[in-house]
């Protein structure tokens, strides 16, 4: 798949960035993919877009690898691959800024609200515009809305990724994503409150 990707990013993206991909920091080899990738597109010339995610199934993957015998394609820990995100990010910045012809797009797909500062600071360390189209934000319907929304409000460029279909097709994909992020729904007593606040303003 991600070399169908890339063959489509090499076929269409020359004039504007339109195919994107996508890398998961939870994979050891996906810092070397990204630099590799995105030297290639610059080589050649065409835009490279990228969305950037932590990734899923760390403990499936890690299962798997046991049972079967071989080594697993996923970092040992949540922190490795925290660290993974966070270092694939500091060469997103790296190319944006070195991007002359601006075709150097990436989205950063996170619900980890310490993330999401980390990409609103290095923006504003690199004079990047909210609106540039350079530096995206992404994140589930439903999930952390709460930062979504103030992203929004506060200019910056996010995209929510709505699940469209009946409930027999949706449910399979919205249940997986549930599973993926755990850890959202530890800040579930926040958002509750959060609601509750807005929702007594605009009654009373």
């Amino acid at each position: 798949m991600a070399m169908i990707t890339f063959a489509m990013m090499s076929k269409f993206n020359h004039k504007k960035t339109y195919v994107w991909g996508t890398y998961q920091a939870l994979l050891k080899e996906t810092f070397n993919n990204l630099c590799k990738d995105g030297e290639l597109a610059k080589k050649e010339n065409f835009g490279f877009g990228f969305k950037l995610v932590r990734g899923a199934y760390l403990e499936t993957e890690k299962a798997l690898a046991l049972k079967n015998g071989f080594q697993a394609p996923t970092n040992d820990s949540y922190e490795k691959t925290n660290l993974s995100y966070n270092k694939c990010m500091d060469y997103a910045f790296n190319q944006i800024r070195n991007s002359l012809n601006g075709k150097y797009i990436a989205m950063f797909a996170t619900h980890n609200e310490k993330s999401v500062k980390r990409v609103v600071a290095k923006m504003k360390k690199e004079g990047i515009e909210k609106k540039s189209g350079k530096v995206y934000f992404g994140q589930l319907m439903g999930m952390c809305d709460h930062v979504s929304y103030s992203l929004g409000k506060a200019g910056y460029l996010i995209h929510k990724s709505v699940p469209c279909g009946s409930i027999e097709d949706v449910m399979p994909n919205m249940s997986r994503r549930a599973i993926e992020n755990k850890s959202v729904f530890a800040r579930l007593d926040k958002e509750k409150k959060m609601l509750s606040q807005a929702l007594r303003k605009r009654i009373f």
